[in-house]
């Protein structure tokens, strides 16, 4: 039962009283188990982030901050099937832009590796 304690994360009663919440950290990761669409605005281009340094795993990925309409911020990851809307929000000149991605479920897993999760998106 340690370990369930242990991995659940701590809830944050906010800054103390006069101090601001800076902006730019990580927000938390947009969970579609959770919260199987997400719809908000992306102000900034994406950010490169390597992932396992130092490993045989080590990659780079992109990432964005989504401002959800319901106030919350959540970061969400490039995979294969979010290439395009990366790469039209690498185009400084769209920002900010309102997104809409919907977790479709997961597709055929190749030998070895997990499935891709699916997705629609769009853009306005």
């Amino acid at each position: 039962m340690a370990n369930a304690k242990a991995s659940q994360a701590r809830k944050s009663s906010g800054p103390p009283k006069g101090m601001k919440t800076l902006e730019g950290g990580f927000a938390k990761t947009w969970n579609v188990d959770e919260l199987p669409e997400l719809t908000g605005t992306v102000k900034n281009v994406p950010k490169l982030v390597k992932l396992n340094a130092g490993t045989k795993k080590e990659t780079d990925r992109q990432c964005v901050e989504v401002l959800a309409s319901d106030g919350e911020r959540y970061t969400l990851w490039e995979s294969a099937a979010l290439v395009t809307l990366f790469e039209r929000l690498s185009e400084e000149k769209e920002l900010p832009m309102k997104i809409w991605v919907a977790f479709k479920g997961y597709g055929t897993a190749k030998k070895g590796q997990n499935a891709p999760k699916l997705f629609d998106v769009a853009i306005g």
